[in-house]
């Protein structure tokens, strides 16, 4: 490259890591867009060592990883879960935003689980089932899966309340009849009409 050429002849002229920088990163983008992801990523790891703390650097070297690891994954689709499901991981470490990383990643882990569940494997499956749930937790098909785990609470047998004793009205004492009224005196005999005695033979004793 003529900047090489110049740093061989030249290697004190001024501004030449400058214009080495711009033509590694320069070159770097035009192979991320031809899909030429190793040769670019060698040239952002190129322009780094120029600029180890350019953020246009970092941003492309980063673009050219996950770039490199979808592809993985788009490869693997439906012949090789794991090694798609990997690539996918690394891109989480990236930038989780990614493309369809989400979407895509969540449904191997929902698939891993569900074959790890039909061989029985429930604590293997539990760890998948957590990961899918960091994933994507508002998704649902993890959260339903993962109710297999809580236990159904059961109610507690319903204990028949103590037998309270019947209410035994106390009987009233029996009452005594009443004493018959004594009889009334006799009444006295009437005067004689005659003005006599009232004593028989007129002698009152």
């Amino acid at each position: 490259m003529y900047a090489c050429t110049i740093r061989t002849a030249a290697p004190t002229t001024p501004g030449l890591d400058d214009a080495q920088f711009d033509i590694h990163l320069a070159y770097a983008r035009a192979l991320a867009e031809r899909g030429e992801l190793e040769a670019s990523e060698a040239q952002y790891a190129a322009a780094l060592k120029l600029r180890p703390d350019d953020q246009a650097a970092r941003d492309g070297q980063r673009q050219v990883a996950m770039s490199k690891q979808y592809a993985v994954m788009e490869a693997a689709w439906g012949k090789d879960d794991d090694r798609a499901i990997a690539a996918l991981q690394e891109i989480m470490k990236i930038d989780p935003g990614y493309r369809e990383t989400r979407q895509k990643l969540y449904a191997l882990l929902i698939a891993r689980a569900d074959r790890q569940l039909a061989a029985g494997e429930r604590d293997a499956a539990f760890e998948t089932l957590m990961e899918a749930l960091n994933v994507q937790p508002d998704a649902g098909e993890a959260q339903q899966r993962l109710a297999s785990y809580t236990p159904t609470p059961t109610p507690e047998p319903t204990r028949p309340a103590p037998a309270q004793p019947a209410y035994v009205q106390p009987q009233q004492p029996a009452r005594q009849p009443a004493p018959a009224p004594a009889p009334a005196p006799a009444p006295a005999p009437p005067p004689s009409s005659g003005g006599g005695s009232a004593c028989p033979g007129g002698v009152c004793p």
